[in-house]
């Protein structure tokens, strides 16, 4: 370094200094360009290691979420109770029914009852006429799809499965129930 500080550069020519001149810059952007390529494959190793990391936390979730749902398989149409009965936290059928109207299921109403959109029955509901009265069951396995759906749309797919109390589990469904309706 010292014999660059003593460097006789009186005795140049013009063309000598622009020639270490240009030497300088190219050895500036020399290093420079492999800074920048060794920060590319820096970043490039971070972001796979963060796309492993959402994968494992998704698979870590979707697990959750699942050991939450009723471990056998439930392919027939059932009411509301045992609907909300077949969660590791157990919800009311009120709940049920309003978990329901959220994801667009049922029709909203201040009135109570969860009455099925026309346009789903058959695939999420059925209606049985009784009389002077109606029953509404709901095919477990393809509610849960469309609920499980509409939670992770909606970014509280995480939130609604890590919930383990059922009184915090029916509040947030009222909390939710309230912002939308």
């Amino acid at each position: 370094m010292s014999d660059l500080i003593n460097f006789p550069i009186d005795d140049l020519t013009p063309e000598q200094m622009q020639f270490i001149q240009n030497k300088l810059l190219a050895k500036q952007t020399y290093d420079l360009f492999n800074k920048f390529e060794n920060m590319q494959n820096e970043f490039k190793s971070l972001k796979t290691d963060y796309e492993i990391l959402k994968q494992t936390q998704q698979n870590t979730i979707e697990v959750a979420a699942n050991s939450l749902r009723v471990k056998q398989g439930r392919f027939e149409f059932i009411n509301q109770g045992d609907f909300g009965r077949f969660f590791s936290v157990s919800l009311s059928s009120v709940s049920v029914g309003k978990l329901l109207k959220i994801v667009g299921l049922a029709q909203p109403s201040r009135r109570g009852g969860t009455v099925p959109y026309r346009s789903v029955v058959g695939k999420y509901a059925q209606v049985t006429a009784n009389g002077t009265y109606s029953v509404t069951q709901w095919h477990y396995e393809n509610c849960m799809d469309k609920i499980d759906n509409w939670l992770k749309d909606n970014e509280y797919f995480e939130q609604f499965y890590s919930i383990q109390d059922e009184k915090e589990l029916k509040e947030f469904v009222d909390e939710l129930y309230e912002s939308i309706f």
